[in-house]
Protein backbone atom coordinates (compact mmCIF):
# COMPACT_ATOMS: atom_id res chain seq x y z
CA UNK A 1 0.00 0.00 0.00
CA UNK A 2 1.19 3.57 -0.90
CA UNK A 3 2.69 5.78 1.35
CA UNK A 4 0.46 8.41 0.07
CA UNK A 5 -2.51 6.53 0.90
CA UNK A 6 -1.15 5.95 4.26
CA UNK A 7 -0.16 9.90 4.75
CA UNK A 8 -4.18 10.47 4.42
CA UNK A 9 -5.21 7.57 6.95
CA UNK A 10 -5.65 9.89 10.05
CA UNK A 11 -8.12 12.43 8.30
CA UNK A 12 -10.16 9.64 6.82
CA UNK A 13 -9.84 7.83 10.52
CA UNK A 14 -10.74 10.74 12.00
CA UNK A 15 -13.98 11.69 9.81
CA UNK A 16 -14.89 7.91 10.33
CA UNK A 17 -14.97 8.14 13.44
CA UNK A 18 -16.40 11.56 13.98
CA UNK A 19 -19.51 10.63 11.98
CA UNK A 20 -20.10 7.24 14.38
CA UNK A 21 -20.06 9.05 16.98
CA UNK A 22 -22.65 11.62 15.40
CA UNK A 23 -25.01 8.38 14.75
CA UNK A 24 -24.01 6.93 18.23
CA UNK A 25 -24.82 10.15 19.97
CA UNK A 26 -28.68 10.10 18.39
CA UNK A 27 -30.00 7.62 20.51
CA UNK A 28 -27.77 7.87 23.36
CA UNK A 29 -29.47 11.83 24.04
CA UNK A 30 -32.63 10.16 22.94
CA UNK A 31 -32.44 7.76 25.84
CA UNK A 32 -31.28 10.54 28.39
CA UNK A 33 -33.91 12.74 27.91
CA UNK A 34 -36.55 10.06 28.32
CA UNK A 35 -35.25 9.42 31.87
CA UNK A 36 -34.33 12.95 32.69
CA UNK A 37 -36.72 15.29 33.99
CA UNK A 38 -34.70 18.44 33.92
CA UNK A 39 -32.30 18.10 30.94
CA UNK A 40 -32.98 17.88 27.19
CA UNK A 41 -29.72 16.11 25.57
CA UNK A 42 -31.74 15.13 22.35
CA UNK A 43 -33.68 18.14 21.90
CA UNK A 44 -30.08 20.35 21.92
CA UNK A 45 -28.17 17.82 19.81
CA UNK A 46 -31.23 17.75 17.24
CA UNK A 47 -30.76 21.64 17.35
CA UNK A 48 -26.80 21.34 16.78
CA UNK A 49 -27.07 19.36 13.78
CA UNK A 50 -29.86 21.50 12.29
CA UNK A 51 -27.18 24.25 12.71
CA UNK A 52 -25.02 22.58 11.09
CA UNK A 53 -26.63 20.71 8.22
CA UNK A 54 -28.06 24.53 7.66
CA UNK A 55 -24.90 26.38 8.09
CA UNK A 56 -22.42 24.13 6.01
CA UNK A 57 -24.02 22.30 3.79
CA UNK A 58 -22.23 22.86 1.14
CA UNK A 59 -19.18 22.36 2.93
CA UNK A 60 -20.29 18.88 4.06
CA UNK A 61 -20.99 17.75 0.25
CA UNK A 62 -17.77 19.23 -1.06
CA UNK A 63 -16.02 17.28 1.68
CA UNK A 64 -17.77 13.83 0.85
CA UNK A 65 -17.17 14.60 -2.87
CA UNK A 66 -13.55 14.96 -2.01
CA UNK A 67 -13.34 11.63 -0.54
CA UNK A 68 -15.37 9.63 -3.32
CA UNK A 69 -13.06 11.40 -5.93
CA UNK A 70 -9.90 10.72 -4.33
CA UNK A 71 -10.35 7.11 -2.99
CA UNK A 72 -7.66 5.24 -4.31
CA UNK A 73 -8.04 2.03 -6.53
CA UNK A 74 -4.65 1.49 -5.96
CA UNK A 75 -3.37 3.17 -9.30
CA UNK A 76 0.04 3.29 -7.84
CA UNK A 77 0.66 -0.03 -8.09
CA UNK A 78 -0.78 -0.44 -11.57
CA UNK A 79 1.90 2.69 -12.60
CA UNK A 80 4.69 0.54 -10.90
CA UNK A 81 3.99 -2.18 -12.98
CA UNK A 82 3.53 -0.66 -15.89
CA UNK A 83 6.90 1.36 -15.84
CA UNK A 84 8.83 -1.79 -14.17
CA UNK A 85 7.68 -3.81 -17.31
CA UNK A 86 8.82 -0.67 -19.77
CA UNK A 87 11.69 -0.17 -17.93
CA UNK A 88 13.21 -4.00 -18.46
CA UNK A 89 12.49 -3.92 -22.18
CA UNK A 90 14.11 -0.82 -22.85
CA UNK A 91 17.12 -2.41 -20.85
CA UNK A 92 16.71 -5.87 -22.95
CA UNK A 93 17.11 -3.56 -26.19
CA UNK A 94 19.73 -1.26 -24.84
CA UNK A 95 22.14 -4.29 -25.27
CA UNK A 96 20.71 -6.23 -27.81
CA UNK A 97 23.45 -5.49 -30.26
CA UNK A 98 26.25 -6.78 -28.29
CA UNK A 99 27.24 -9.77 -27.02
CA UNK A 100 26.30 -9.70 -23.09
CA UNK A 101 22.77 -10.08 -21.38
CA UNK A 102 21.29 -6.65 -20.14
CA UNK A 103 22.56 -6.68 -16.19
CA UNK A 104 18.42 -6.49 -15.08
CA UNK A 105 17.46 -9.80 -17.41
CA UNK A 106 19.99 -11.38 -15.58
CA UNK A 107 18.90 -10.00 -12.44
CA UNK A 108 15.19 -11.12 -12.82
CA UNK A 109 16.37 -14.22 -14.46
CA UNK A 110 18.18 -15.12 -10.89
CA UNK A 111 16.17 -13.07 -8.73
CA UNK A 112 12.55 -13.85 -10.17
CA UNK A 113 10.15 -10.96 -9.81
CA UNK A 114 6.85 -11.38 -8.05
CA UNK A 115 3.83 -9.51 -8.00
CA UNK A 116 3.27 -6.29 -6.50
CA UNK A 117 -0.06 -7.25 -4.46
CA UNK A 118 0.15 -9.81 -2.58
CA UNK A 119 -3.09 -12.23 -3.49
CA UNK A 120 -2.30 -15.66 -4.11
CA UNK A 121 -4.33 -15.68 -7.62
CA UNK A 122 -2.08 -12.37 -8.64
CA UNK A 123 1.20 -13.95 -7.41
CA UNK A 124 0.70 -17.51 -9.01
CA UNK A 125 -0.55 -15.94 -12.28
CA UNK A 126 1.87 -12.79 -12.55
CA UNK A 127 3.17 -12.93 -16.47
CA UNK A 128 6.06 -10.85 -15.85
CA UNK A 129 8.40 -13.44 -15.18
CA UNK A 130 7.26 -15.79 -17.87
CA UNK A 131 8.24 -12.80 -20.41
CA UNK A 132 11.38 -12.54 -18.54
CA UNK A 133 12.48 -16.34 -19.33
CA UNK A 134 10.88 -16.85 -22.94
CA UNK A 135 13.10 -13.13 -23.52
CA UNK A 136 15.71 -15.32 -22.36
CA UNK A 137 15.03 -18.44 -23.92
CA UNK A 138 14.73 -16.56 -27.88
CA UNK A 139 18.11 -15.66 -27.60
CA UNK A 140 20.31 -17.79 -25.35
CA UNK A 141 21.17 -20.89 -27.74
CA UNK A 142 21.15 -18.24 -31.21
CA UNK A 143 24.84 -17.59 -32.29
CA UNK A 144 23.70 -14.03 -33.07
CA UNK A 145 25.71 -11.33 -34.62
CA UNK A 146 26.65 -8.44 -32.63
CA UNK A 147 27.46 -4.97 -34.05
CA UNK A 148 28.81 -3.21 -31.05
CA UNK A 149 30.76 -3.64 -27.62
CA UNK A 150 28.97 -1.11 -25.88
CA UNK A 151 25.27 -0.76 -24.90
CA UNK A 152 23.31 1.76 -25.93
CA UNK A 153 22.52 5.30 -23.40
CA UNK A 154 20.64 4.34 -20.29
CA UNK A 155 16.98 5.19 -21.08
CA UNK A 156 15.59 8.63 -20.02
CA UNK A 157 13.02 9.43 -17.30
CA UNK A 158 10.52 10.25 -20.52
CA UNK A 159 10.90 6.69 -21.32
CA UNK A 160 9.94 4.66 -18.70
CA UNK A 161 7.79 7.20 -17.70
CA UNK A 162 6.00 6.35 -21.68
CA UNK A 163 3.57 7.72 -23.69
CA UNK A 164 0.68 6.95 -21.99
CA UNK A 165 1.42 8.60 -18.88
CA UNK A 166 3.29 11.48 -19.70
CA UNK A 167 -0.33 12.70 -22.15
CA UNK A 168 -2.27 11.66 -18.44
CA UNK A 169 0.38 14.53 -16.50
CA UNK A 170 -0.38 16.72 -18.82
CA UNK A 171 -4.41 16.32 -19.22
CA UNK A 172 -4.28 15.95 -15.31
CA UNK A 173 -1.88 19.14 -15.16
CA UNK A 174 -4.36 21.23 -17.56
CA UNK A 175 -7.68 20.07 -15.98
CA UNK A 176 -6.46 21.16 -12.35
CA UNK A 177 -4.95 24.14 -13.64
CA UNK A 178 -8.56 25.36 -15.41
CA UNK A 179 -10.81 24.14 -12.16
CA UNK A 180 -8.90 26.15 -9.85
CA UNK A 181 -9.19 29.13 -12.54
CA UNK A 182 -12.89 28.19 -12.63
CA UNK A 183 -13.04 28.68 -8.25
CA UNK A 184 -11.45 31.99 -8.38
CA UNK A 185 -13.97 32.50 -11.54
CA UNK A 186 -17.19 31.95 -9.70
CA UNK A 187 -15.65 32.94 -6.39
CA UNK A 188 -14.10 37.05 -5.95
CA UNK A 189 -10.58 36.90 -4.04
CA UNK A 190 -11.94 38.55 -1.11
CA UNK A 191 -14.58 35.58 -0.28
CA UNK A 192 -13.76 32.65 -1.51
CA UNK A 193 -15.47 30.17 0.87
CA UNK A 194 -18.80 31.14 -0.41
CA UNK A 195 -20.53 30.89 -4.25
CA UNK A 196 -20.51 27.93 -6.55
CA UNK A 197 -17.00 28.14 -6.68
CA UNK A 198 -16.03 25.69 -4.46
CA UNK A 199 -17.67 23.64 -6.18
CA UNK A 200 -14.44 22.82 -8.46
CA UNK A 201 -12.47 21.56 -5.52
CA UNK A 202 -13.22 18.27 -5.32
CA UNK A 203 -12.61 18.33 -9.49
CA UNK A 204 -9.28 19.96 -8.74
CA UNK A 205 -8.42 17.62 -5.78
CA UNK A 206 -9.11 14.82 -8.07
CA UNK A 207 -7.02 15.55 -11.07
CA UNK A 208 -4.13 16.40 -8.07
CA UNK A 209 -4.47 13.16 -6.99
CA UNK A 210 -4.04 11.46 -10.36
CA UNK A 211 -1.07 13.06 -10.68
CA UNK A 212 0.62 12.70 -7.45
CA UNK A 213 -0.47 8.48 -8.03
CA UNK A 214 1.55 8.54 -11.15
CA UNK A 215 4.47 10.43 -8.99
CA UNK A 216 4.30 8.23 -6.41
CA UNK A 217 5.04 5.46 -8.64
CA UNK A 218 7.50 7.14 -10.41
CA UNK A 219 9.40 7.10 -7.20
CA UNK A 220 8.96 3.49 -6.18
CA UNK A 221 10.29 2.87 -9.97
CA UNK A 222 13.05 5.04 -10.01
CA UNK A 223 15.77 3.14 -12.37
CA UNK A 224 18.20 4.83 -10.20
CA UNK A 225 17.20 2.60 -7.43
CA UNK A 226 16.90 -0.32 -10.13
CA UNK A 227 20.80 0.23 -11.05
CA UNK A 228 22.16 0.71 -7.71
CA UNK A 229 20.31 -2.54 -6.74
CA UNK A 230 22.57 -4.43 -9.70
CA UNK A 231 25.45 -2.35 -8.50
CA UNK A 232 24.95 -3.84 -4.97
CA UNK A 233 24.04 -7.34 -6.53
CA UNK A 234 26.82 -7.56 -9.13
CA UNK A 235 29.35 -5.87 -7.06
CA UNK A 236 29.89 -3.79 -10.63
CA UNK A 237 27.53 -1.02 -11.98
CA UNK A 238 27.47 -2.72 -15.66
CA UNK A 239 28.56 -6.82 -15.87
CA UNK A 240 29.71 -7.50 -18.97
CA UNK A 241 28.21 -11.20 -19.06
CA UNK A 242 28.03 -13.16 -22.14
CA UNK A 243 25.44 -15.52 -23.42
CA UNK A 244 28.10 -18.27 -23.76
CA UNK A 245 28.40 -17.75 -19.98
CA UNK A 246 24.46 -18.67 -19.47
CA UNK A 247 24.79 -22.01 -20.66
CA UNK A 248 23.61 -24.54 -18.13
CA UNK A 249 27.24 -25.67 -18.10
CA UNK A 250 28.46 -22.76 -16.16
CA UNK A 251 27.71 -21.52 -13.01
CA UNK A 252 24.93 -18.22 -13.96
CA UNK A 253 23.50 -21.36 -16.21
CA UNK A 254 22.88 -23.19 -12.97
CA UNK A 255 21.44 -20.51 -10.97
CA UNK A 256 18.94 -19.82 -13.72
CA UNK A 257 17.83 -23.38 -13.57
CA UNK A 258 17.69 -23.11 -10.04
CA UNK A 259 15.90 -19.87 -9.52
CA UNK A 260 13.30 -21.17 -12.51
CA UNK A 261 12.97 -24.54 -10.02
CA UNK A 262 11.73 -22.67 -7.13
CA UNK A 263 9.51 -19.84 -8.59
CA UNK A 264 7.53 -23.05 -10.23
CA UNK A 265 7.23 -24.54 -7.23
CA UNK A 266 6.17 -21.47 -5.33
CA UNK A 267 3.38 -20.71 -7.88
CA UNK A 268 2.25 -24.05 -8.17
CA UNK A 269 2.11 -23.86 -4.27
CA UNK A 270 -0.26 -20.65 -4.66
CA UNK A 271 -2.02 -21.53 -6.91
CA UNK A 272 -3.47 -24.86 -5.39
CA UNK A 273 -4.26 -21.95 -2.42
CA UNK A 274 -5.87 -19.73 -4.80
CA UNK A 275 -8.23 -22.40 -5.77
CA UNK A 276 -8.73 -23.67 -2.18
CA UNK A 277 -7.36 -26.79 -2.73
CA UNK A 278 -4.94 -28.32 -0.43
CA UNK A 279 -1.16 -28.71 -1.42
CA UNK A 280 -0.45 -32.39 -2.39
CA UNK A 281 2.53 -34.27 -1.17
CA UNK A 282 3.30 -35.06 -5.33
CA UNK A 283 2.69 -31.88 -6.37
CA UNK A 284 1.58 -31.23 -10.14
CA UNK A 285 2.93 -28.14 -12.36
CA UNK A 286 -0.08 -27.07 -14.45
CA UNK A 287 -0.52 -24.08 -13.43
CA UNK A 288 -0.76 -21.61 -16.18
CA UNK A 289 1.24 -19.29 -14.11
CA UNK A 290 4.55 -21.19 -15.00
CA UNK A 291 7.03 -19.97 -17.05
CA UNK A 292 8.89 -22.31 -19.51
CA UNK A 293 12.09 -23.75 -18.57
CA UNK A 294 14.62 -21.35 -19.42
CA UNK A 295 16.64 -23.76 -22.21
CA UNK A 296 15.11 -24.91 -24.81
CA UNK A 297 17.32 -27.94 -25.20
CA UNK A 298 19.22 -29.90 -22.98
CA UNK A 299 21.91 -30.56 -25.28
CA UNK A 300 24.04 -27.04 -25.74
CA UNK A 301 24.81 -25.86 -29.11
CA UNK A 302 27.56 -27.48 -31.44
CA UNK A 303 29.21 -24.20 -32.11
CA UNK A 304 29.08 -22.82 -28.15
CA UNK A 305 32.90 -23.34 -28.02
CA UNK A 306 33.42 -22.01 -31.43
CA UNK A 307 31.65 -18.36 -30.47
CA UNK A 308 33.79 -18.05 -27.48
CA UNK A 309 36.23 -18.20 -29.44
CA UNK A 310 35.23 -15.96 -32.05
CA UNK A 311 34.19 -13.43 -29.30
CA UNK A 312 37.57 -13.46 -27.56
CA UNK A 313 39.00 -12.82 -31.11
CA UNK A 314 37.10 -9.87 -31.58
CA UNK A 315 37.32 -8.53 -28.20
CA UNK A 316 40.85 -8.06 -28.60
CA UNK A 317 40.70 -6.74 -31.87
CA UNK A 318 38.28 -4.08 -30.44
CA UNK A 319 40.40 -3.05 -27.60
CA UNK A 320 43.38 -2.41 -30.33
CA UNK A 321 40.87 -0.01 -32.54
CA UNK A 322 40.15 1.39 -29.28
CA UNK A 323 43.64 1.79 -28.29
CA UNK A 324 44.64 3.15 -32.19
CA UNK A 325 41.89 5.81 -32.46
CA UNK A 326 42.94 6.93 -28.76
CA UNK A 327 46.63 7.32 -30.36
CA UNK A 328 45.10 9.52 -32.97
CA UNK A 329 43.11 11.73 -31.16
CA UNK A 330 46.24 12.00 -28.78
CA UNK A 331 48.92 13.05 -31.92
CA UNK A 332 45.83 15.40 -33.37
CA UNK A 333 46.14 17.28 -29.96
CA UNK A 334 49.52 18.63 -29.43
CA UNK A 335 50.65 16.91 -26.18
CA UNK A 336 46.86 18.24 -24.67
CA UNK A 337 45.47 14.09 -24.19
CA UNK A 338 47.60 11.82 -23.18
CA UNK A 339 46.18 7.90 -23.50
CA UNK A 340 46.82 5.63 -20.27
CA UNK A 341 47.60 1.92 -20.85
CA UNK A 342 43.74 -0.16 -20.73
CA UNK A 343 43.17 -1.12 -17.19
CA UNK A 344 44.02 -5.12 -16.57
CA UNK A 345 40.70 -6.96 -15.37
Amino acid sequence: MSKMRDAFKPIGFIIKNAILLAIAAYPVTMIIQWFSKDKKPFTEYNHYIGYVFGHYWDWILVGIAVLLLTRSSDKVIKYVVEMRNRHYDLEFRRWMDTPYISPLHLYYLVAPPVALTGDAKSQALDPFYKTIVSDFRDRVYINAKYTQFEPKSKPTVLMVLGKSLMIQILVNTIAFVFSIAGMFYLNPLTDLTDGWGKAFIPVAAYFLFQNLAVLKAYALANPSKTYEMLKKHFDEKEPRITWRDLFPDRSYGEAILFAWRADCERRQRLAYEASGRPVPVRMEYTSPGLAPKPFPSEEMPQWADAAEQTFIDQSIQNKQRIIEKNREIAGASDGKVVVFPPKRK
